[in-house]
């Protein structure tokens, strides 16, 4: 998103970075589903800014780059919005879900658009969403400093009054505003409602500009105060929140089941606790069996549910440990068995 937004504030002066822009833009789609909320909005207005200046080839060739890189995952979007059965094409295969997350994280499944955008204004406040593993408390960094939002709306305002010395901004200006309303629609969290982030953070930096231009020699204090904030923030980042202390993201789990691997029998599966949130993610990862080696001897406990709890595939369990050779436990889960192995919160064991 950021590269098509840069890209479309270059088509101004140069109308061929809309094939750049094009690209950038059809790829997002496949990046987060947030962004077919985000990106219809955002380029009916651009197309509207750029009516005088962009010609009607590269308008044209950009436009048929972007419908051809976003079909895919359109079709596959119409599909599960229509609930018809799923299709392959040249190959690839456009697949029926369980559930639609946009369905299920928005008003087109039953969310309040004003519950939305008072949730919304919470995380801007706070900055946080009160998931451990999305940002910091507020004064470790929070999600963009706790400066960030007034910094920002003071850029922002700047950016307006200026607008005609400052013309191209206005696709950051236009990003913000497709982003607000986009915060209607959306049951927010801090990566639902991600494409806020990229110019909230830009008219901070904007803000800030303005901020230190007036204060002359005196700069020299808010931006050593800036910096302060900065290695705080990155103290916590590769301390606390860091992937070897954060429980939260499993330390010693990936050497766990590579170890576990090389004890395993082909005859008895490897069991991982059901302490960890979706094991079998972290047993694909690590082991990378073929794709048709999953689909094909994979069980489900719910196959009807929008997260579908695996329950075996080849070579691993994940409701019976007295079914396998080798288990994967958190510390404290290895009453009466043998260690074999420790890494970080987890035990590699046999009866």
């Amino acid at each position: 998103l950021l590269t098509g937004i840069w890209l479309t504030s270059a088509a101004k002066e140069k109308p061929w970075t809309l094939l750049g822009a094009a690209a950038a833009f059809g790829l997002s789609l496949y990046a987060y589903g947030a962004a077919f909320f985000f990106l219809p909005l955002y380029l009916i207005c651009a197309v509207v800014w750029l009516r005088r200046e962009v010609r009607a080839v590269p308008f044209c060739v950009s436009l048929a780059l972007f419908l051809l890189l976003a079909l895919p995952i359109a079709a596959c979007q119409a599909i599960n919005m229509l609930g018809t059965d799923e299709v392959r094409v040249l190959g690839l295969t456009l697949t029926k879900l369980t559930e639609s997350r946009q369905a299920a994280t928005s008003v087109f499944g039953g969310a309040s658009a004003t519950e939305n955008f008072r949730g919304f204004l919470e995380i801007l406040w706070t900055q946080s969403d009160g998931l451990p593993w999305n940002s910091m408390p507020l004064l470790q960094g929070g999600i963009f400093y706790f400066f960030g939002l007034p910094t920002a709306a003071i850029g922002f305002l700047a950016s307006v009054f200026k607008r005609k010395d400052v013309s191209d901004e206005a696709p950051v200006r236009i990003a913000l505003v497709c982003a607000l309303v986009c915060a209607f629609l959306i049951r927010c969290n801090i990566n639902r409602i991600n494409m806020i982030w990229l110019p909230l953070i830009y008219f901070s930096a904007v803000g800030w500009h303005l901020i230190l231009s007036k204060l002359d020699s005196w700069a020299a204090l808010p931006a050593a105060g800036i910096l302060a904030c900065f290695l705080l923030f990155f103290s916590a980042y590769c301390g606390a929140f860091g992937g070897r202390g954060n429980i939260n993201y499993y330390p010693g789990l990936g050497s766990a089941i590579e170890y576990a691997e090389t004890l395993r029998r082909s005859d008895t599966p490897v069991y991982i606790t059901g302490w960890i949130n979706q094991p079998y993610v972290f047993a694909l990862f690590y082991t990378q069996p073929a794709p048709e080696t999953f689909a094909e001897t994979v069980e489900y406990r719910n196959p009807d549910g929008a997260f579908r709890q695996v329950e075996r595939f080849e070579g691993y369990e994940f409701r019976h440990p007295e079914r396998c050779g080798v288990l994967i436990l958190r510390r404290g889960e290895e009453s009466g068995l043998t260690v074999r192995g420790a890494f970080g919160d987890f035990l590699v064991c046999t009866w």
